[in-house]
């Protein structure tokens, strides 16, 4: 386990997404990641002399018998015990908010070539998720509150990046249609055409996700990020958030994004068709070839809320903004809103009865 350590005071340091360095939050100091030298990182970051962790296995579903791996550890901050399973890659304690990375998960295969850095901090994340919310009119009042979006938690999500060539093939039925007017009749005349089409693209850093927490699809509207923002993987940048290590390897979900670039490729050799009043491709013919793929983390905010005993997962683009999410609906301001407008047209309606007489 590591901790980043203050050089002037000792307390922890976590990555501040504003100043975009390393800050104490009790004396205020600051630290460039990209100013830390060899010497200056092996006086700050703190391992655990011994490894006093101890694996752990917990039944989650005792229908099917599926089991998680549990490991524990010794807070060395305030000697709590901080659990995380067998994917944590980044933590916090959960008592004094100890900012903990766990090393092991971090290296050879399982440490990232590039991350993007969050772009906002917890407390402008806390601000964009209460704007949102106004945007539900019939949103129960405790969804909005402080106590709910104190559950705001900034997660690294493991993500692999595929660049792909591919050569693609179609055949389209077009259609051309023309009109012409001779004395009282109209003519229409349709002409079809068979149009054929071959190109060859590239495309770059088609994403992935590669966490089994996260939903697919929910992952895939977050996008885009901003790739010009991607920087080489360093620890510092996940003090102070969560993060976890893949679920999947690149091989394994592979075949999500080679779908991704052959839809891209389709849709470019469609575009590439102009002229014609209709275009229906009949036939075919994509060949994705994966030519790199490289392990990285993307920033997202999360808050994982629970109404009425359904559960709502409500994600943002820690680096845009965007959000994505389904606010809940409060069945007493439905009913309210419905007999208001109920009342207001009834209103309306007398007068309108009252004029018309």
């Amino acid at each position: 386990m590591i901790n980043y350590k203050c050089p002037s005071c000792g307390a922890y340091m976590v990555y501040d997404a504003a100043e975009k360095c390393l800050v104490c939050d009790y004396c205020q100091t600051t630290k460039s990641i990209d100013s830390f030298s060899e010497e200056e990182l092996a006086e700050i970051m703190q391992p655990d002399e011994a490894d006093n962790s101890v694996w752990d296995e917990t039944t989650v579903e005792a229908e099917t018998g599926n089991t998680v791996m549990f490991r524990h550890y010794i807070c060395k901050n305030c000697g709590a015990e901080i659990m995380t399973d067998e994917n944590t890659a980044a933590t916090m304690c959960g008592f004094c908010g100890n900012p903990t990375l766990i090393e092991e998960r971090l290296s050879g295969e399982t440490r990232p070539a590039q991350i993007i850095p969050f772009g906002f901090n917890r407390d402008e994340a806390i601000e964009k998720f209460k704007k949102w919310t106004k945007k539900g009119a019939l949103t129960p009042k405790v969804f909005r509150s402080n106590a709910s979006l104190e559950k705001v938690t900034g997660l690294y999500v493991p993500y692999w990046v595929y660049d792909f060539d591919v050569d693609a093939q179609i055949a389209a039925h077009a259609t051309k249609v023309r009109s012409e007017t001779r004395g009282s009749y109209r003519y229409t005349y349709t002409d079809h055409f068979q149009v054929e089409r071959q190109v060859q693209v590239a495309y770059e850093k088609i994403p992935a996700d590669a966490s089994k927490k996260m939903p697919d699809d929910v992952m895939d509207r977050l996008e885009p990020f901003d790739y010009s923002k991607m920087v080489q993987f360093e620890m510092p940048y996940l003090s102070g958030f969560q993060a976890d290590k893949y679920d999947y390897t690149g091989k394994e979900i592979i075949e999500r994004a080679s779908r991704r670039a052959g839809v891209y490729a389709e849709e470019a050799a469609v575009s590439t068709i102009h002229g014609y009043s209709s275009t229906n491709v009949t036939y075919r013919n994509i060949r994705p070839r994966n030519t790199k793929m490289s392990y990285v983390m993307f920033p997202t905010w999360i808050v994982n809320y629970n109404y009425k005993g359904e559960s709502f997962l409500v994600t943002m683009n820690g680096q845009t903004g965007k959000i994505v999410g389904t606010l809940p609906v409060s069945k007493g301001r439905a009913v309210g809103w419905f007999f208001g407008i109920f009342a207001v047209s009834f209103v309306v309606v007398l007068l309108l009865m009252a004029f018309l007489r």
